[in-house]
């Protein structure tokens, strides 16, 4: 049994010994040397590669936060995109006010939870190039919320479309 045993081990120290020694011609294998024009192709495939990289994050952050288009014309609704996820929007009033026009914006929340205040970033004009940032303290739960804002100065065909942009930080599941 004892010599069983030594022989099991002397095999076993064979094969561990052998092993190595192919393991090390594996990994050091016969090829070419990497030239200089090889370098450079290899960094321009790594510069490629993080430009893409680069615009796949881009592309995710503004998922995320994407304005809605609304048109107070008619009572359809755009999609304003946020980090908590997709929120419907409505203009549903405009009326004159001073030198410009009070709006009243629908907003549908159609998750679960109760979002606490928010900052609305409402653009207007031919290229949305006059913007207001409006603190709004209403809680938006499930369903929907109306906002009442003032946009001036503000002519009619200023206020056809509005570019709005929500931004909610206190959120806390509904009970």
């Amino acid at each position: 049994m004892l010599r069983n045993l030594s022989f099991v081990m002397l095999l076993s120290i064979v094969f561990v010994i052998t092993g190595c020694d192919k393991i090390s011609n594996i990994s050091n294998p016969q090829t070419p040397p990497i030239t200089s024009v090889d370098l450079q192709i290899l960094k321009n495939k790594i510069a490629l590669l993080e430009n893409k990289l680069f615009l796949l994050q881009l592309q995710l952050a503004t998922m995320n936060d994407m304005p809605a288009i609304v048109t107070t014309e008619d009572n359809g609704y755009s999609i304003a995109n946020t980090k908590f996820g997709p929120f419907l929007v409505t203009a549903n009033k405009v009326v004159p006010y001073l030198d410009g026009y009070k709006i009243t914006l629908t907003i549908g929340n159609m998750t679960n939870a109760v979002f606490d205040g928010s900052k609305i970033n409402v653009s207007w004009g031919e290229k949305f190039e006059q913007s207001k940032e409006v603190d709004v303290t209403n809680s938006f739960y499930p369903g929907y919320t109306k906002v009442e804002f003032a946009v001036t100065p503000a002519k009619p065909d200023e206020v056809k479309a509005l570019r709005v942009k929500l931004d909610f930080n206190i959120v806390r599941l509904h009970k």
